[in-house]
Order: structure tokens, then C-alpha cells, then sequence
């Protein structure tokens, strides 16, 4: 539900940082994992952002906090492995061979997710214009993915693709349970356990899988690696996750959908500029078609 006189300069600032941040995260996550191995980066990245969070609800508005009750808990770490552990972590293994902007392009996979499985759990039929845009997102996909994308002699990593692709489904998944899940009162308390018990998570999923991790390649990170992780930590983790759900408390979620259709702008812009990523014709024309199958999706569901 949204608040009747929403402070339209913060939902403004709000807007601002889901748009670039979240579309220069990919950039930033490029960097930093040529020198740190995926599930520890995310581990750092969340555990950390997780703590300052819980810092801040505790010197915030403490008449909010109240110790979380048991489905409380479950409903966090639902979320927490949805959306931060498979989501993120998607993205970034997809990173270590596919371009960032290609990456972020499939990451607007997600409303086309979130459309069939509202359709599955509700059986309630999408609008005539929900299906165009998931016929045509379809054909966005095939022109997207053709083994020319990346350049004429390098194909498309297809075990890349699969990650982001099922990371995006977790993404999904995440955002149409969270509209039932039972969470804190205090938003910084909600988002700062999950972020917490994501990083956990993945600091398990690490040890499991036997990231190779050693101080001295904390000590040694070069200076993109590490404003990467803190640039991820702070103004990814911390600053856009709480606009993004400051967002969705004030705004309809079809408004909120639109960084979908500016992320991977930013991310294509800055792959090019900073990592000097290839901009094919293909690729736009894939971006075109796909961005302009989420606007079809969208506009049917708000219609």
C-alpha cells in the first residue's frame, strides 16, 4: 500500500540511485572478480552490508525493532538465498565469461519470470498485451544469444547465459514471495538480516566449494578491485537495495519495474567505456527488442 503524501524529492533520489547504481554494478563487479574468487566476493559484500544495516537499525527508531518471530526469521532466509544468493551470485559467475552488457540485457529477464509464475500460482490469465511481450521478448532472447554477440570468432559461454538465467529466476521468484512473506517492521532490520544471512550463505557455499582465498590477496587487490567491493558493499548493497524497498512501499510496482528498461544502458555504456566491451549492432538490436518486450509486459500488467 502506498503512503497518500509520499515525499515525492525522495521517491525522486530513490529513482536516481536504482537507475545508475544498480546499472553500474555490473561494471564493478567485473573488476573485482579478477582478483576474488564469487562466493567469497558475495559473502564480504552482503555479510559486511548486512552488520552496517543492523548497526543503523539499532540506533534508528528503536519503537520499530521488536525481536523477529519465527516465520520472520524463515521468510528472511527465503529471501536472503532468493534474491541476494541467487540473484547476485548469478550475475556475478555469469560475469567471469559473458559481457556485462550482454549480463545485465538477460537480468531484464526477471518481469518476463515474474508474469509466468504470477500466472501459475494465481491462474489468473495475463492481459493479450503480457503475452505479446513475452512472445517478442522470446525473439530478443534468440537475437541477444546468437554465438556472434561477443564478437565474429568468440562465441557466447552457454554455462554463463545458464547462470544469470537462473539467477534471474531467483530474482523472481524472491519478488513475488516477498509481496506474502512476513518481515520486520523496521526495513533497515528486514533487509539488514537478509543481507546478513546471505553473506553466511555464501560464506558457506565458499568453504563448501573450496574457493581458493588467502589474506595476501586481500592485502594485494588492486585499487579496481577494492573500490569495486566497496563501491558494491555501500552504494549497491546498502544505499539502492533501501530505495529500491523504500520504492516499493510508495510506489506501484509497474513504476518501480522502469530500471529494468535504464540498468542495462548504464551497464552497456560502461562496459564500453571502462572495460572496453564490444557494442555490436546485434547486441543493440537485441537490447532494443528485449527492453521493448518488458515495456509490453509491464504496460499489461498495469493496464
Amino acid at each position: 500500500m502506498t503512503d497518500a503524501k509520499p515525499n515525492t524529492k525522495l521517491i525522486a533520489l530513490s529513482f536516481a540511485a536504482v537507475y545508475i547504481i544498480w546499472g553500474s554494478t555490473y561494471i564493478a563487479i567485473k573488476f573485482v572478480i579478477e582478483e576474488l574468487p564469487p562466493f567469497f566476493l558475495g559473502g564480504i559484500r552482503f555479510g559486511a552490508a548486512g552488520l552496517i544495516l543492523l548497526a543503523l537499525a539499532m540506533v534508528g527508531n528503536k519503537t520499530s525493532l521488536a525481536w523477529p518471530k519465527a516465520r520472520q526469521w524463515l521468510d528472511c532466509a527465503i529471501l536472503a538465498f532468493t534474491l541476494l544468493v541467487m540473484g547476485s551470485t548469478g550475475v556475478v559467475l555469469a560475469e567471469k565469461s559473458v559481457p556485462t552488457g550482454v549480463v545485465s540485457l538477460l537480468v531484464t529477464s526477471v518481469p518476463i519470470y515474474i508474469l509466468l509464475l504470477e500466472w501459475l500460482t494465481t491462474r489468473v490469465r495475463p492481459a493479450a498485451t503480457s503475452f505479446i511481450g513475452l512472445l517478442i521478448g522470446m525473439v530478443g532472447m534468440v537475437v541477444l544469444l546468437d554465438p556472434k554477440v561477443v564478437s565474429d570468432t568468440h562465441g557466447m559461454d552457454p554455462i554463463g547465459v545458464i547462470y544469470v538465467m537462473v539467477g534471474a529466476l531467483g530474482t523472481a521468484i524472491g519478488a513475488v514471495y516477498s509481496r506474502k512473506a512476513s518481515l520486520p517492521r523496521s526495513q533497515r532490520l528486514s533487509a539488514g538480516i537478509q543481507m546478513l544471512m546471505a553473506g553466511l550463505m555464501l560464506m558457506i557455499l565458499s568453504m563448501v566449494s573450496r574457493e581458493k582465498i588467502a589474506l595476501d590477496d586481500l592485502r594485494g587487490m588492486g585499487d579496481a578491485a577494492m573500490w569495486g567491493l566497496v563501491y558494491l558493499t555501500i552504494f549497491g548493497s546498502i544505499l539502492a537495495f533501501s530505495a529500491y524497498s523504500y520504492l516499493l512501499k510508495h510506489v506501484p510496482a509497474s513504476r518501480v519495474s522502469t530500471y529494468a528498461y535504464v540498468n542495462p544502458v548504464v551497464a552497456v555504456f560502461l562496459g564500453w567505456l571502462m572495460a572496453h566491451e564490444p557494442v555490436t549492432m546485434r547486441t543493440l538490436s537485441g537490447a532494443v527488442v528485449l527492453i521493448f518486450a518488458v515495456w509490453l509486459v509491464n504496460k499489461g500488467k498495469s493496464g
